[in-house]
């Protein structure tokens, strides 16, 4: 009988708690977006990874010169 002396706070109660299963909901929804974003970038970047070749992209002869070359500053009299 003490449920039904105030039906107001009743009604107060049901509108919380719908509130809060919206609330829930939604974050839930959000989580799983940024899950499966996540998921798609790591799988990303695992298969571009996969596909570069060691050999080919290291470092060549031209790549390793120092950079204080003459050749590469175009003093040809400095030799």
């Amino acid at each position: 009988m003490k449920e039904n002396a105030n039906p107001q706070s009743n009604a107060i109660g049901l509108q919380a708690v719908a509130a809060m299963k919206d609330h829930t909901d939604t974050t839930n929804a959000r989580k799983a977006h940024k899950k499966k974003k996540r998921r798609k970038k790591r799988k990303h970047r695992s298969k571009t990874h996969e596909e570069q070749d060691p050999v080919e992209n290291a470092p060549t002869e031209k790549d390793t010169t120092p950079s204080n070359d003459d050749s590469k500053n175009g003093d040809k009299d400095a030799e």
